[in-house]
């Protein structure tokens, strides 16, 4: 058997090496421009991707649909009832001087009614910010007695959020509706569409009344204002009432009971009448027959 030099056995040793070396860069290399043509991603696609942010609300900022959405500060309606006492005669002072005070401190008087009659009263409904509901009753107290007081607040934070949250998701809604109707053809999908988005514009309308009709409240307080005359009191210029003596009530007793005596003897009087008419009339055709005939048997 020949055998082979020990200088080309390696020499072929290092050729294969090359081979072998060469072989797997250029597949590596490939696999790197394979990665490196699907790896880059357009920047519309990512923006895409992710769901826009949505906007601020009641002073947070909101994500997608599961996000708390809520207003900066806490929403309070609060309400109050006040019973006022004054003098007799001061009902219509004091309503123009509640009135007055209501309309010095920023409110209005939403709604009111005064009764002068056997048992004089006012009422009227003040609007006050909320931040001089207190303050509004405290100065009450200049104007009369206070003998009733209550004061409430009722927190609707959670009312706030739930109808924001809501109507922001009706809104999206109704955008992506608007975006099918502007692309649909056929007449019976636009009808169905818009059919669509009546309902969502409905409810949006509903929301936002509400959400409204809640901004007020929190915003105005409600304070009921109940004006009532103290009992015993005397009006102006009316006269005080005098207490009769013993002396004086005992004779008017005895007045009184001799005006009821007589008239007993005229009620009677009066019914008896006509019996005793009734009597002479036919007893004094009597008497004379009858004394004829004693006459008449004397003789």
């Amino acid at each position: 058997m020949k055998r082979t030099s020990w200088p080309g056995a390696l020499f072929a040793s290092l050729l294969a090496a090359i081979v072998v070396v060469t072989a797997a860069c250029s597949g590596s290399a490939s696999k790197s421009a394979s990665s490196s043509a699907t790896a880059p991603e357009p920047a519309g696609a990512s923006a895409a991707a992710s769901p826009p942010a949505s906007p601020s609300i009641g002073g947070a900022t909101s994500g997608g649909i599961g996000t708390t959405v809520g207003p900066a500060q806490p929403q309070i309606v609060r309400t109050g009832d006040v019973h006022l006492t004054v003098g007799a005669g001061l009902i219509p002072r004091s309503f123009d001087q509640i009135a007055g005070l209501v309309t010095a401190a920023g409110g209005f008087v939403s709604d009111s009614d005064m009764s002068t009659g056997n048992v004089p009263s006012a009422r009227l409904v003040l609007r006050v910010a909320n931040d001089r509901l207190t303050t509004i009753v405290n100065q009450l107290a200049s104007i009369g007695r206070i003998s009733q007081q209550t004061l409430q607040g009722q927190d609707v934070t959670g009312q706030v959020v739930d109808l924001t949250a809501r109507v922001t998701v009706l809104q999206s809604e109704e955008d992506a509706v608007r975006t099918l109707l502007s692309r649909a053809s056929a007449i019976g999908d636009i009808l169905q569409i818009q059919g669509q988005l009546f309902t969502l514009q409905t409810q949006i309308e509903q929301m936002d009344g509400q959400r409204a009709s809640l901004a007020d409240q929190t915003t105005w307080a409600t304070l009921s204002v109940e004006i009532s005359e103290s009992s015993g009191a005397v009006k102006p210029g009316a006269a005080p009432k005098r207490h009769p003596s013993t002396a004086s009530r005992a004779w008017g007793l005895a007045r009184d009971n001799t005006v009821a005596v007589i008239r007993g003897l005229a009620i009677g009087a009066g019914w008896a009448a006509p019996g005793l008419l009734l009597a002479l009339l036919l007893g004094l055709p009597l008497a004379i027959w009858y004394r004829g005939r004693r006459r008449a048997a004397a003789q």
